[in-house]
This record gives structure tokens, sequence and C-alpha cells, in this order.
């Protein structure tokens, strides 16, 4: 088994901060025993606002 598996996560925190809509493009590598899949992930983040 592979030292790595289950070891990555990917947390997303503004602070209470207000932001704008943006987009995060995260590139993924997913390697199997037949081969290795690599793609990219688009997460699309809502504007938000503080303390409301």
């Amino acid at each position: 088994m592979s030292p790595y598996v289950n070891t990555t996560k990917i947390v997303y925190k503004n602070n209470e901060g207000n932001v704008q809509k943006f987009t995060l493009w995260i590139p993924m590598e997913i390697t199997y025993y037949w081969g290795t899949l690599k793609a990219v992930a688009k997460c699309d983040v809502e504007s938000t606002k503080a303390n409301q």
C-alpha cells in the first residue's frame, strides 16, 4: 500500500472576510497500478459577507 493514501485534503477558510465570487482551479493526480489519471477540478466559490 502506498504511504500517500488518504493523506491529502483541501480546506478553504476565509477568516470571516468579505470576498467576491471566484474560482479555484485544483490540479489532481491519482495513480493506480494500471496508470495515472490527471485532471483539474474547477470549484466555484460564491461571494460572502462576514458577520451577517
